[in-house]
Parts: structure tokens; sequence; C-alpha cells
């Protein structure tokens, strides 16, 4: 059996060393954060109080503003993107943006207005369906 000075001593001497290691561990892990909510995205039609951010929009896309109203895209209040619901324009978007989801988003929500199910638009072959829109 050991004498009591020394086990304490032995103890104490394995605890700093382990103490070391996990400090070393500690400093080469990543930092812990917190997942990012996903931005909020809202989906509403134009105004006339919209018309200068639209024209902004459509001068970000090098497009001109076709006219009629528009289904608009926000994200976290910021307009990103606008489709046409009248005519059978383009949707207008933030270039400098990720904005393919929210363009998807205003064709279904345009689709639904016209009253058009998304499983007919598919099975309407391409050619038809561009030269449709150019007429």
């Amino acid at each position: 059996m050991l004498h009591k000075t020394y086990a304490t001593t032995i103890v104490s001497e394995r605890l700093v060393a382990a103490q070391r290691q996990t400090a070393g561990r500690r400093r080469s892990e990543p930092p812990r954060s917190v997942p990012e909510a996903p931005p909020d995205l809202a989906v509403r039609m134009s105004t006339a109080a919209d018309l200068d951010a639209l024209e902004r929009l459509a001068g970000l896309d090098s497009r001109r503003l076709p006219a009629g109203p528009f289904l608009l895209a926000e994200v976290d209040g910021e307009l990103v993107a606008a489709a046409p619901i009248g005519s059978a324009g383009e949707p207008i978007s933030d270039p400098f943006r990720h904005t393919a989801d929210a363009r998807a988003l205003l064709a279904l929500r345009v689709r639904q207005l016209h009253g058009v199910p998304a499983a007919a638009v598919r099975r309407i072959p391409l050619r038809m369906r561009r030269a449709a829109a150019a007429a």
C-alpha cells in the first residue's frame, strides 16, 4: 500500500496531465454555433406603393418593367423577385441574390391564380409553352 502523501501526489500529477490534454483538444474543436433560422419569405400582390421598388428591381435585372399587376416575393422585407400576373412575361429578380426558390414559388402561385394545375403545365411540351408565351 502507498503512503497517503505519495498517493495524493500521483493523483494530482495525473489530474494536471489530463487537464493539459483536454485543454489542447478544446482549442482545436470548432466553436459550436446555433443554426440560423431560414429567412422569412412573403408572397403578396403589388400595390401602387411598390412601383419604385419594381423599377429598381427591373433595373437590376436589366429589363423593362411590363405593365400590369405583379405578384411579389420579399425575403426579410426586401423585394427580390416579381412575376407579372396579367401577361405571359418572364419574372424579374435581383441577380445578386439567390432567387430560384422565390421565382419557382411565384410561378406556381401565378399558375394557381390562372387556374392551371401544376401537373397540366408539365404535360404541355416545352416548345408549345414557349410559343404560347411569345404570342
